[in-house]
């Protein structure tokens, strides 16, 4: 079973919820970044081995997108850059990958996916903690990590703030996975679900060195079955 865990964290559920009520009153924009130090667990730099922070983390925003909006990806567009290089700690790395993207997804129905990736930065750079903001015409929603965690939610002149419960991190996936194995439960992410992000991730990397975009027309989860 695939482990998208992201969306069992609380904050996702808030977004989904509020998309399925309708709240966000049309088509969303779902903004997303990450900024870190090049990584400590080199092999993520790899070209051959890990693939990158494209592969790496994308997937999974990928994969929140189809699930919040329940929409399939139609065009992307992506450019990025290898700012690794030269780092010391990826000196005995020789085929560094993209460890600087930006990308621009757009999904069926007008949704816009909008990522910055960058695991690049210096050592010891202070990570700027994964930001995540969703808005629509009549809403926004965005993110804010710490102790407590919470979403602030504005669709008007005041901001109303929901406190969120601790993560779960990859919990809720082991307990899934073991459920299935005994056959309590159906997975609820599937290995098509899994293939669809590693295709988009794919078609940014395809994106990155054309320099232009990519349309999605058949990547969905249907069109593996």
């Amino acid at each position: 079973m695939p482990c998208f865990q992201y969306r069992d964290e609380p904050f996702a559920a808030e977004l989904r919820h509020a998309f399925l009520e309708g709240a966000f009153g049309g088509p969303v924009t779902f903004r997303f970044s990450d900024i870190r130090e090049v990584r400590p667990k080199t092999v993520m730099h790899s070209r051959s081995v890990n693939g990158g922070v494209v592969i790496d983390m994308a997937c999974h925003i990928f994969d929140l997108m189809r699930w919040i909006t329940g929409t399939e990806p139609v065009r992307l567009y992506a450019a990025g850059h290898v700012f690794g290089r030269g780092k010391p700690r990826l000196s005995e790395i020789d085929d560094l990958a993209v460890d600087e993207a930006s990308i621009e997804l757009t999904m069926a129905g007008g949704h816009q996916l909008q990522m910055y990736l960058n695991w690049g930065m210096p050592e010891g750079f202070p990570a700027a903690s994964p930001d995540y903001c969703m808005l629509g015409p009549a809403l926004v929603m965005q993110y804010r990590p710490g102790a407590p965690a919470a979403v602030e939610i504005r669709g008007g002149p005041e901001t109303r703030t929901l406190s969120l419960p601790p993560g779960v991190g990859t919990a809720v996936r082991i307990d899934r996975m073991m459920r299935a194995i005994h056959g309590e439960a159906d997975p609820d992410i599937t290995g098509e679900d899994a293939l669809v992000a590693l295709k988009l991730s794919h078609a940014a990397l395809e994106s990155i060195e054309s320099g232009e975009a990519v349309e999605l027309a058949g990547i969905n989860a249907a069109s593996d079955r």
